[in-house]
């Protein structure tokens, strides 16, 4: 679940605010694809 979504032009974004103190791993990377599965019409998360 993204802790935030952007409408921008039509365009729909997630956004996820955490504080991981190190490099992306691979589960925040599912945790991203998961979000972006489950939410309809979005255009990408970060």
């Amino acid at each position: 679940k993204f802790d935030a979504l952007i409408l921008d032009n039509g365009g729909k974004f997630g956004v996820f605010i955490r504080d991981w103190k190190r490099e992306i791993s691979i589960t925040q990377i599912r945790q991203l694809h998961k979000a972006c599965k489950d939410v309809e019409d979005i255009e990408g998360g970060v």
